[in-house]
């Protein structure tokens, strides 16, 4: 499971929490959580769809196990690595600092 904190909308925040949980591994993480700290999705990591919502919805050690059990942890091709560290780019760090030029 992955997840991704963020003051403000939690749908704004699913696609670049889908693209960090397709390079923090070389595999697709299967569970990616979105949250501002007050909500949060649940999100099928192979599909994008969120599965549940809330925060007393997010899976604890036991039902992760579970819901693994029958997952197959396919790598992440490096053409899809590269689109989807492109997209992090775009919703993270592109204008995100004062310093626009470059990241900080």
């Amino acid at each position: 499971m992955m997840v991704k904190y963020g003051p403000g909308s939690l749908v704004t925040r699913h696609r670049p929490a889908l693209a960090a949980s397709r390079l923090v591994a070389p595999y697709q993480v299967p569970v990616v959580v979105v949250t501002n700290g007050k909500e949060a999705d649940i999100i099928e990591g192979a599909t994008g769809k969120v599965i549940s919502s809330g925060l007393e919805s997010i899976p604890d050690r036991s039902e992760l196990i579970d819901r693994v059990a029958d997952t197959h942890f396919n790598p992440i091709s490096a053409k899809q690595a590269t689109m989807e560290s492109k997209i992090i780019y775009a919703f993270e760090v592109d204008d995100s600092c004062l310093c626009d030029d470059n990241i900080c």
